[in-house]
């Protein structure tokens, strides 16, 4: 589990997204397209979350059988060679919000409902 506090972001994503189950409670594919308008997400609470849910479904993983370990670690390596239009679009989110995050000539505009809100957790 260490090196899942230690990986890369992309890294961590390409496991989130792997582990993905259809109905979950969280929409993986939802919450990286609200990054393409919200990118500051992706440090301020995206990371912890997917660390949190690959280290649980790594745990469960844990207790399956070898052939389920192995359809994990294709899939992996399936998403890393390129082979998922869908991983790749949102790959390339993800990593837009890592530049634009990681920018020193970037900065995040405060909307007025933001500022409001923000203003509404201090009290």
């Amino acid at each position: 589990m260490q090196e899942i506090d230690t990986c890369g972001i992309t890294d961590l994503f390409t496991l989130r997204y792997a582990m993905d189950k259809k109905n979950d409670i969280v929409n993986l594919r939802e919450d990286v397209l609200d990054l393409q308008s919200f990118p500051e997400r992706l440090y301020a609470s995206y990371q912890a979350e997917w660390r949190k849910y690959v280290k649980r479904a790594l745990h469960q993983l844990q207790a399956h059988d070898d052939e389920q370990k192995r359809a994990f670690q294709n899939k992996v390596s399936e998403l890393q060679s390129g082979q998922s239009g869908e991983f790749n679009e949102l790959l390339a989110v993800v990593n837009t919000a890592i530049v634009v995050n990681d920018s020193q000539q970037v900065s995040v505009l405060t909307t007025p409902l933001k500022r409001y809100v923000e203003d509404l957790l201090k009290l």
